[in-house]
């Protein structure tokens, strides 16, 4: 996972998602525009919520949870997630 970003409508609409660089497409803007053009261009993204969890040692991590839609919505508010926590990849 090359970037995370942080969907949010209202606080109980946010979520945080993860976004691979094959998804943002080529370029050299920021990863949150990029990912906020293929959601314009698209109209719906597919996207892997991460979460925090533990790891088989009990540490804390950012871990993916599941697979969600993300549908293009003049409220939808798209902002960079900076996590404290190591980020596991996809299996």
């Amino acid at each position: 996972m090359s970037s995370s970003s942080r969907w949010s409508r209202s606080p109980r609409d946010e979520v945080i998602v993860g976004a691979d660089a094959a998804l943002l497409g080529a370029g050299s803007g920021p990863a949150v525009e990029r990912l906020a053009t293929q959601l314009a261009a698209k109209g719906q993204l597919t996207l892997w919520q991460y979460a925090s969890s533990k790891d088989a040692g009990g540490a804390l991590v950012q871990a993916p949870l599941r697979q969600i839609v993300v549908f293009k919505n003049d409220a939808l508010r798209i902002e960079p997630y900076a996590t404290p926590l190591p980020i596991l990849p996809l299996k």
